[in-house]
């Protein structure tokens, strides 16, 4: 048996908390049965899933983003990186082990669901359980890696950080939970029309299991396991893909491939943002990277190549498909043009961001690193270009944002011309860390 997840039993579970827990449940129904008139039926069904939601969403979430704070609180995160276990079984060991008295109460509530729900068909039901399931799984997987990317970063774990982090992983769940009982019709995607509870089930299931992956790759890092980029580069795709679907229908101006194109871009730019100011960034990395490509060592370059390169990689790829973006059937001609213009610029300045990260991130003190940077995007996005705005003067602000319709060759240029500056200054700040000899780092 997995001795994480046997450790949590032996934390979690008791005999007052086995005895507590049903209890306190059937209290709360027996009121719910007493203020109905004595009768069973949808009243008590419902509490059942709202109690289920607060049970197994917001309090399953806490409880596995605050896992491994507590581990680092009582000094034995330490013990954890010397153990033989690996982390897909400390994944699952943390995720499901420090939750296990959590999934007692919530299979209570949708067992009393099950017994008072009027829905008769049985498949739906069943339905309506999984997505339940899956839904917990999501939010429990997703805030795990809000603690896991505390410890990467190696900053403190706060309250807030892991409110923010309910708060993101039930925006996702919101729209598929709430039309669930409110659309009796279906979802379109990409021309296919799919019943919004099997949407639902699909999308929702689909997280889950993204969110454990995750969570498994973010504690393979944590454990100083060499991973490479490759899960991630899947992710991406699949994420673009999707939201191309979902874009197909609200869309109906331009092509499916121009929504596909141009989506799958600025996801991946996103991504790339996302991947750069979560990992861990520091000359040792860039120095395995550098020596391993040197002596031709691919798979070990692979592992040390940083996840926002392999979003970016795949950003590179969009943009290069959108030169070849038709321009016949579409009813907006000029759409095309508009996306063009801004695909290859905002290529580059997202190169140029990347790098103004890696040039604070390598300084001698590079703990304000992230700060820094954000206040430099302020500047470049948003100060800057609406002071020259206001002052008229347009090659000013195209000189600070250079993204312009009209002008795309000097935007493109003045871009790499911004690229070429910063990366100077990274390399020249990241040999100072680069010693003389010849031998990588183990």
């Amino acid at each position: 048996m997995n001795p994480e997840l046997l450790r949590h039993v032996w934390l979690e579970i008791n005999p007052h908390r086995m005895i507590a827990m049903p209890v306190i449940l059937l209290l709360i129904f027996f009121m719910i049965y007493a203020i109905n008139g004595y009768t069973f039926g949808s009243a008590i069904a419902n509490t059942a899933l709202w109690i289920y939601a607060g049970i197994g969403l917001l309090w399953g979430a806490r409880v596995t983003s605050d896992a491994i704070a507590e581990e680092i609180r009582e000094k034995t995160w330490d013990t954890q990186l010397m153990s033989a276990m690996g982390p897909w079984s400390m994944t699952w060991g943390k995720l499901f082990g420090s939750t296990i008295y959590i999934w007692y109460g919530s299979i209570l509530c949708l067992l009393i669901f099950a017994a008072n729900t009027q829905i008769v068909d049985g498949i739906t039901v069943l339905k309506l359980f999984a997505i339940a399931v899956c839904a917990a799984i999501f939010c429990q997987a997703f805030n795990m890696q809000i603690g896991l990317l505390a410890v990467i970063q190696r900053v403190a774990f706060r309250s807030s950080i892991g409110l923010l982090a309910q708060f993101l992983s039930l925006s996702f769940l919101f729209p598929y939970l709430t039309n669930i009982f409110t659309d009796n019709g279906g979802k379109v995607w990409f021309d296919i029309t799919i019943d919004w509870i099997d949407f639902s089930l699909i999308s929702i299931g689909l997280g889950a299991i993204w969110a454990v992956t995750g969570a498994y790759r973010l504690m393979a890092v944590a454990l100083q396991v060499r991973t490479k980029p490759v899960i991630w580069m899947f992710f991406s795709i699949f994420l673009a893909i999707y939201c191309a679907g979902i874009a197909a229908e609200k869309i109906s101006t331009v092509s499916q491939w121009t929504i596909l194109t141009t989506l799958s871009f600025w996801i991946f730019c996103g991504l790339s943002y996302v991947a750069v100011f979560t990992d861990r960034r520091n000359p040792i990395q860039l120095r395995r990277l550098f020596y391993t490509v040197r002596a031709g060592n691919w798979t070990r370059a692979l592992e040390e190549t940083p996840y926002w390169a392999a979003s970016y990689l795949l950003a590179a790829i969009a943009a290069a498909l959108i030169l070849v973006m038709p321009v016949t059937g579409s009813a907006v001609p000029t759409m095309e043009y508009f996306v063009l213009a801004q695909t290859f610029p905002a290529l580059l300045l997202v190169a140029r961001d990347i790098g103004i990260l890696y040039f604070f991130s390598l300084a001698a003190n590079p703990k304000r690193a992230v700060a820094a940077t954000i206040f430099y995007f302020g500047f470049l996005y948003g100060l800057l270009p609406a002071l020259f705005t206001a002052l008229d003067l347009p090659i000013a602000r195209i000189a600070v944002l250079p993204i312009a319709v009209d002008k795309l060759g000097l935007s493109t240029l003045i871009a790499l011309i911004h690229v070429l500056i910063v990366w100077w200054l990274v390399v020249s700040r990241w040999q100072q860390f680069n010693p003389s000899e010849e031998q990588p780092p183990s």
